[in-house]
């Protein structure tokens, strides 16, 4: 009885602290993402480490490198940029810019987003490294004293993992990763903050470069992020049933320490359908495939507020069994998700994303244009 009461002590500790240590990162791959970010039991290759680590067992081929660089943006930031556009005398003095910020953009937050990755396997072993930020500016001249607003969100992972083929064709994974986050939250900031003067010196710099002066403007709240690091583990399982069928489960961040506590444990169970229709009559080399999904997803211990439904449907078409066209579209957690990739080695790609941040019940709907380019080898 003593090791059961000292294995409950721990995992109540576990579930206090991990109450305080925030949510894990979400990185999820792009298709995944595109399908509603479902994709538990249908996952494969290196993305697997960060859903569902049993998707890297099975056949595939004996190895494998991909790279990604994606950027994404908000509506609101095309407003931004229009105001921009119109008001660009103004930008290299930011009480000048504050002055002419345009009435329907005041406090209006514009989101901006950067993710870029390296990742490859060999056999059933693979390993990923992405950067994946998310950041967030505003301004306001609706108070006496000028206000501007700045976040960011960016978490790096450096993952490695392997999967395992059992009897009965049973697949079970598992990943260990660090992490290293910076994290500003969403705030205004007046002037009587210093985070104000760093940004108004950042906004004042001019550059050589009109884009990397761009991007340093809307990424300024890296200059005064928060520094977080931790290492967990992710565990996956999975079994491919007669028809097509497969169902899967994975328990991320158990456990994971991070900054001084836990991260809240996920647990995502999955149901996946997947057909291939064979050789295309005359181009023996071209098939076809559609692939659908359905998750659950909820944080441990059960949180009232974050049970999630996800689901999504691919189509696929493949030469010589590398993929060449990709459409997928899902719902995620009610929320419409779209996605479309083409090329051959080099592939370029679009995502919508639609998702609600912050907590309830103070949510607010955030939606993503994601373009990128992905070299898979």
């Amino acid at each position: 009885m003593k090791p059961l009461c000292l294995a409950a002590a721990f995992t109540t500790l576990l579930f206090a602290s991990a109450l305080a240590g925030g949510g894990g990162p979400q990185y999820r791959g792009m298709m995944v993402d595109a399908m509603g970010r479902s994709g538990t039991a249908s996952i494969t290759g290196p993305s697997a480490l960060y859903f569902n680590p049993a998707g890297l067992a099975g056949p595939k081929k004996s190895y494998g490198v991909e790279a990604v660089a994606e950027m994404g943006f908000n509506g609101v930031l095309l407003d931004y940029a229009d105001w921009a556009n119109k008001n660009s005398a103004y930008l290299n003095n930011l009480d000048s810019a504050l002055a002419h910020i345009d009435p329907v953009l005041e406090n209006e937050w514009a989101p901006y987003s950067s993710n870029y990755m390296l990742q490859g396997y060999f056999e059933e072993y693979a390993f990923s490294v992405v950067r994946d930020a998310h950041y967030s500016m505003t301004f306001s001249k609706a108070t006496l004293t000028p206000v501007i607003g700045a976040s960011i969100f960016s978490d790096m992972q450096i993952s490695a993992g392997r999967g395992y083929v059992l009897p009965d064709n049973w697949r079970v994974g598992i990943a260990y990763k660090f992490l290293y986050r910076q994290r500003a939250d969403e705030k205004l900031y007046g002037l009587n903050d210093d985070e104000y003067y760093q940004i108004k010196d950042t906004w004042g710099k001019k550059s050589s470069n009109a884009l990397i002066g761009g991007i340093d403007k809307i990424t300024v709240a890296s200059k005064f992020a928060d520094d977080q690091y931790g290492f967990g583990v992710n565990l996956g399982v999975s079994r491919p049933l007669p028809y097509g069928f497969t169902v899967a489960a994975s328990v991320l961040d158990l456990p994971t320490v991070f900054n001084g506590g836990f991260f809240v444990p996920q647990l995502n169970l999955g149901g996946s359908y997947a057909k291939d229709f064979g050789p295309t009559p005359g181009i023996e080399a071209l098939h076809f495939n559609v692939l659908v999904n359905l998750d659950w997803q909820c944080l441990l211990p059960d949180d009232p507020w974050f049970k999630q439904w996800k689901g999504g449907l691919a189509v696929n078409s493949q030469i010589h069994n590398r993929d060449v066209i990709s459409l997928a579209t899902g719902l995620n957690d009610g929320y419409p998700t779209f996605g479309a990739r083409a090329g051959y080695f080099l592939y370029a790609y679009y995502l919508y994303t639609a998702e609600e941040t912050g907590n309830y019940p103070g949510q607010r709907k955030l939606n993503y244009h994601r373009f990128g380019v992905d070299f898979n080898f």
